[in-house]
């Protein structure tokens, strides 16, 4: 399935309809642990192996940073501590899975102080999706049809004490009923890359690019909505320099510059961070100065920050400013 990118930069519109209750990026890039970005938050995950040292940070050509998950090193991304569920919860993972022998699980709500109680959303080595469900030594799955695409699949898993559903890339929901009283009550743990048990097995051994959580049921429609648009809830800002100079630069376009970070002690400068060409400066003025806007995509500076003060010089064929100093905004 074609999927958007995922955004660089946002910040989570906790409003839009859609917006999931627990919501992981798994942008972070490094570190070992996975921020809850949701609107109701606190599951924070963290980055563990039963063997190995966890699933690795890779960069997607299309998602930028998403984890590397390797079943030999048996690499997991945890939680171990929700509690009071209740009613219908709907978990969907974007996930690429590898063809292969064996089952292996996206992603795994469970007891995790017992071996016999958990829903899980796995695939099997001939790519099916399938849910697996256990309770009290009683086992029950659900296999798809339809195999994934072993390139970015949206797959969701919808399960409550009496039905299990799961979707595969905004299908409809695949249902099968259970009766398992008390079963969401008792979980206790999520996991992304493994069946989080007692003892962890059935290891992910791909990608997982994001996932999303909603407490409460989500239709046919919505959930074909959500595969089609995994990041609508997601309001989108590019980070740039902001740089205020002599209002006569108002409207210039064919702006170069070359932008330094903030100096330190008696420095004129600090290290140079890069250079940039094909700029322009706004129409309207504020304050009376002229303002130019840079991407700081444009000269390297992706890793400023909104509390970064760096200096530049900028020019056209005609004019040259001294050191002006700047500010990283979003927008």
């Amino acid at each position: 399935m074609t999927i958007g990118a995922k955004p660089p930069t946002y910040t989570v519109n906790t409003g839009h309809t859609h917006c999931p209750d627990h919501l992981w990026m798994i942008d972070e890039g490094s570190g070992a642990s996975l921020t809850d970005r949701g609107k109701t938050g606190g599951y924070n995950l963290t980055l563990s192996a039963t063997t190995g040292a966890g699933p690795d940070w890779v960069t997607d050509g299309t998602h930028g940073p998403v984890l590397d998950f390797v079943s030999a090193n048996e690499d997991r991304a945890t939680n171990g501590s929700i509690s009071g569920l209740s009613g219908t919860q709907v978990v969907v993972v974007i996930a690429k899975g590898v063809a292969g022998a064996g089952t292996r699980c996206m992603v795994s709500v469970s007891d995790d102080t017992q071996l016999d109680r958990y829903v899980d959303l796995v695939y099997q080595g001939d790519e099916d999706v399938e849910v697996l469900v256990r309770f009290d030594n009683t086992l029950q799955t659900n296999t798809s049809n339809t195999d994934l695409t072993l390139g970015w699949d949206v797959v969701a898993l919808r399960f409550s004490d009496t039905t299990v559903d799961w979707s595969l890339n905004g299908s409809a929901w695949a249902t099968f009923a259970i009766t398992n009283t008390g079963m969401i009550a008792a979980m206790n743990a999520f996991a992304l890359g493994c069946q989080n048990i007692s003892t962890p097995a059935q290891f992910w051994d791909d990608n997982i690019c994001a996932a999303m959580w909603w407490h409460g049921s989500k239709s046919d429609a919505e959930i074909a909505a959500i595969a089609a648009d995994p990041w609508q809830f997601l309001t989108t800002t590019v980070k740039k320099l902001k740089l205020l100079v002599h209002s006569d630069a108002q409207s210039d376009a064919s702006i170069a510059g070359v932008v330094f970070a903030a100096p330190g002690g008696s420095d004129i400068t600090g290290a140079k961070i890069g250079e940039f060409t094909g700029a322009a400066f706004e129409a309207s003025l504020e304050g009376g100065k002229a303002v130019l806007k840079v991407p700081v995509s444009d000269f390297s500076g992706t890793s400023l920050s909104t509390s970064d003060t760096p200096v530049a010089l900028v020019r056209n064929t005609t004019d040259t400013t001294g050191l002006i100093a700047g500010t990283v905004i979003e927008e």
